[in-house]
């Protein structure tokens, strides 16, 4: 073999690798096939399809569909109240980032992988420790795992009070039209994380519009 072909075999293989990394941190998130931009915490894309009507209900016992969150950004995490330490972290980071943005900005949405357990109210407890209004949303079990699916993300279906269920460490970014465009995997840098949130509004040049020009 020349120089040449072990310096292209050794850059497949690096390559390789790259994705084989992003796919084992993303717990098994299948990439959409029309990335924009990749960045620093993740990639953002473009999607033409909308959340799927399912309805589920929030931790204040109100019923919630996916028409509650147009008009502005949402971050999407799927979890579980009884994660032992997995969930808190990223819930964490969450905050933290919810921080960074106002209400009408972008809104944090906390999906219980775990709905026969997680009520509205332990929804409502476990969630209150955190300052940023995070919604947490209990469905059925066909509804939460249409939803991931819709997401592309892995959740492991379980029933009742468990102690581990696998699921994505991803956070999902959804346009202000309802469209799934942003995927966020490296988290350790939160500042990081709120500047490519940035970069995701401002590449893909979404106008904010008013919730009642929805039918």
């Amino acid at each position: 073999m020349t120089n040449v072909g072990r310096t292209i075999g050794g850059i497949v293989l690096f390559m390789s690798a790259m994705l084989l990394g992003v796919l084992i941190k993303s717990r098994q998130y299948t990439p959409t096939p029309e990335p924009v931009m990749q960045l620093k915490t993740g990639i953002i894309f473009r999607n033409t399809e909308t959340l799927p009507p399912l309805t589920f209900t929030d931790q204040a016992g109100l019923n919630w569909t996916p028409k509650k969150i147009y008009g502005k950004w949402s971050l999407f995490f799927f979890g579980y109240s009884q994660c032992p330490s997995f969930c808190p972290e990223i819930l964490e980071k969450m905050d933290l980032i919810g921080k960074n943005f106002s209400s009408n900005e972008l809104e944090c949405l906390f999906v219980s992988i775990n709905p026969s357990y997680d009520s509205p109210k332990v929804l409502s407890n476990f969630l209150e420790q955190y300052p940023t209004p995070i919604r947490g949303l209990s469905g059925s079990s066909t509804s939460v795992n249409q939803l991931a699916t819709f997401f592309k993300i892995h959740v492991e279906e379980a029933k009742g009070q468990v102690q581990h269920i696998e699921h994505a460490s991803a956070l999902v970014l959804v346009d202000p039209y309802g469209r799934p465009c942003g995927i966020f995997t490296e988290l350790d840098d939160i500042s990081q994380v709120i500047a490519d949130i940035h970069t995701a509004q401002k590449q893909l040049r979404y106008t904010l519009f008013s919730t009642q020009d929805i039918a």
